[in-house]
């Protein structure tokens, strides 16, 4: 598959935009910016990825779109096609923009042929190419990780990301008659894939279809990692599990307030009441 149909099938459409207007005639990168600045309707801003837009959220709620020249303002609607939802403010694209949900994107791993390692019940994704040293070195540390590997499932998606040579061994590795987890990494991480033997008449539609997610999720760069709760990275973290857990404990931190937060409204409403709430009507906080 060429590289112009991949991105034609990659071609989500994430925006909705409703009207187009000229913000002014001289081509000035942050005259728009100083102009909605000097009216005072700025209250937050984020880049979108792969656009030459930024999405800035005035004080009254409403979304403009800036242009990366500052001359195109466009006001519209902003709606998430993966996730099936409208992006009412800059913190909802700002989410959207970092994190990678492959359930609603409806990935299916085994179709795509991801090679699998781990025996925990946490996901994680690691596109990395044949050719990538860091994505060696990524994958070899965590194999040999038993922690790890206990607490996480990981799945290693091969892709082309540094050129023709990397598309060879990526289809190499996906047309190989082997299918030991352990046989293909090593092949990935000790450039063996021409030893692999190959299935004949090889179906790539599957590969065709890996290239089409890892287009359209952006994977530019090598490794790409994404954790469980959807945030991902570029690049070889210092300490996998201490990034892996961030999410975790920004989770809990956020469930903890939100049980503080109906403690005390639990405890507001009994001192204006005089009387208390059951306690399994607060039960389903308790996680």
């Amino acid at each position: 598959m060429n590289t112009s149909k991949i991105k034609l099938l990659a071609a989500i459409l994430v925006f909705g935009f409703s009207s187009l207007a000229f913000s002014q005639t001289t081509p000035s990168p942050t005259l728009g910016m100083e102009i909605l600045k000097d009216l005072g309707n700025v209250k937050d801003m984020v880049e979108v990825p792969d656009g030459p837009f930024h999405a800035v959220e005035n004080q009254g709620g409403g979304i403009l779109f800036i242009s990366s020249s500052g001359r195109f303002v466009l006001g519209g609607v902003a709606f998430d096609i993966w996730n099936k939802k409208q992006l009412r403010t800059v913190n909802d694209m700002r989410y959207a923009f970092n994190h990678i949900d492959f359930k609603t994107l409806g990935v299916n791993f085994d179709e795509i042929k991801a090679i699998e390692f781990g025996n925990g019940n946490k996901e994680v994704v690691i596109f990395a190419d044949p050719n990538c040293m860091w994505c060696h070195r990524l994958v070899e540390e965590t194999l040999n990780d038993q922690a790890l590997t206990k607490e996480y499932k990981f799945k290693v998606v091969a892709v082309p990301a540094l050129g023709n040579d990397s598309f060879i061994k990526t289809k190499r590795l996906y047309c190989a008659k082997e299918t030991k987890p352990e046989v293909l990494l090593d092949a990935m991480m000790h450039d063996k894939t021409l030893s692999l033997e190959q299935v004949p008449n090889c179906n790539t539609s599957g590969l065709d279809k890996r290239l089409v997610i890892s287009e359209a999720v952006g994977v530019k760069s090598v490794p790409l990692i994404v954790a469980p709760d959807g945030r991902f990275t570029t690049g070889k973290p210092r300490d996998l599990k201490a990034w892996l857990e961030l999410g975790e404990k920004e989770n809990e931190r956020q469930a903890q307030i939100y049980r503080q937060a109906i403690k005390e409204a639990a405890a507001k409403l009994t001192k204006q009441t005089g009387s208390s709430i059951h306690q399994s009507e607060t039960s389903e906080i308790k996680k």
